[in-house]
């Protein structure tokens, strides 16, 4: 990809899994972001 990570990137996903009514049925899940 040639270019370092923005917050931007990670924004989108951290709500989700933030947002209890989206995500409230996700368990033991490894999401990777590197």
């Amino acid at each position: 990809m040639r270019r370092a990570g923005a917050p931007k990137d990670i924004a989108e996903p951290i709500a989700f899994l933030a947002d209890r009514n989206a995500s409230g049925y996700i368990t033991g899940q490894s999401i990777i972001a590197d």
